[in-house]
């Protein structure tokens, strides 16, 4: 039971530093496309990025790390004993859909708090 608990704890590390990486990947991004790379050394920019930082790991991290479960639960349902080619296919491609929806969705909040707060 501990290493299944050790290996969730290891997932939701996992999730949270993934949405951290598409956060700071996509402020780097809206800074140099919108700001200028100057605009990074204001207290204004480290304060978007130490909040989203924590809001990004907190909110996308651990929510897609929800939806992963529950996914991976869902489709266990379905699997016999040993699952079949079709099965792996089909979660490795709904784990790769959902890694996407990670990455637009991370973008697209970062764009909307990067505007709200450079307006």
């Amino acid at each position: 039971m501990a290493q299944v608990d050790s290996s969730r704890r290891t997932q939701r590390q996992s999730a949270a530093t993934f949405a951290v990486t598409v956060f700071i990947g996509s402020a780097l991004f809206l800074h140099w496309r919108y700001g200028g790379m100057t605009s990074l050394l204001t207290l204004k920019a480290l304060g978007f990025v130490i909040v989203g930082i924590f809001v990004s790991a907190f909110t996308l991290g651990i929510a897609f790390y929800g939806m992963q479960r529950s996914l991976m639960g869902w489709l266990a349902r379905f699997a016999t004993d040993a699952p079949s080619p079709t099965y792996l296919s089909l979660a490795k491609i709904m784990g790769t859909g959902l890694l996407a929806a990670e990455v637009v969705a991370g973008y697209l909040l970062t764009r909307a708090a990067f505007f709200w707060l450079y307006s």
